[in-house]
């Protein structure tokens, strides 16, 4: 058991799927966005499901148009879902039966107003906030001395809305990022198999081992 919600991001293969089952994180995201890298055909998804449990499906759909989004969400039979930055009010008002994710990608940089004008349009639709740093490579210790957008500023937003955090962090900075961050959680991703159901997840585990409850 985790002392704090994770979301496992980006999953495209069984090994990765099973590991963070077996850590019983939150929710397992997989990419149906089919312009994306890390795309994932619905079919493997489907044969994938089949050997986990436990955590909650999220089906990650990026920049995909709604009405496709709609008809994957009901194919699939998902209760939650991952949406881009740039879905508005109209589009969001359609998914209210579904837990909400939306991934908001952190431009080095951005203004925190600015973040935070967006985030409280579209919060009335969304039930978790996705704040992506990696995507752009910030570090931790980028985001402690921002002038624009820091640690302050996430922990105010942090008050006021759920919001998971992607961020590179070394596992002896996640206790004292959480506390000073606020986040109500993290979004971490697997990586490429090295070779079909083989990889290394020693940098994963020294995270997961230090949100490990120890009973």
């Amino acid at each position: 058991m985790l002392n704090k919600p994770i979301k496992a991001s980006q999953i495209a293969n069984l090994t990765d799927a099973r590991y963070f089952a077996a850590w019983e994180v939150n929710w397992l995201g997989f990419c149906l966005d089919t312009g994306a890298d890390h795309f994932l055909q619905p079919a493997e998804l489907v044969a994938i499901r089949e050997w986990v449990e436990g955590p909650e499906i999220v089906g990650e759909f990026g920049f995909l148009p709604i009405e496709d989004l709609l008809e994957l969400t009901r194919l699939m039979k998902l209760k939650a879902i991952q949406v881009g930055p740039f879905y508005e009010k109209e589009a969001l008002e359609q998914l209210k039966d579904l837990i909400v994710f939306q991934e908001i990608i952190v431009e080095p940089g951005v203004e925190s107003d600015l973040l935070l004008e967006k985030m409280r349009k579209t919060a009335p639709y969304v039930s978790y906030f996705l704040l992506n740093f990696s995507k752009n490579n910030q570090s931790l210790a980028e985001l402690r001395i921002s002038e624009k957008f820091n640690v302050t500023d996430l922990k105010n937003m942090a008050a006021e809305f759920s919001i998971l955090v992607d961020i590179n962090l070394p596992a002896g900075e996640v206790e004292s990022f959480l506390e000073e961050s606020g986040a109500y959680g993290l979004s971490l991703k697997g990586e490429e198999e090295e070779r079909v159901g083989f990889k290394s997840f020693d940098e994963l585990d020294e995270i997961l081992e230090v949100l490990e409850v120890q009973i």
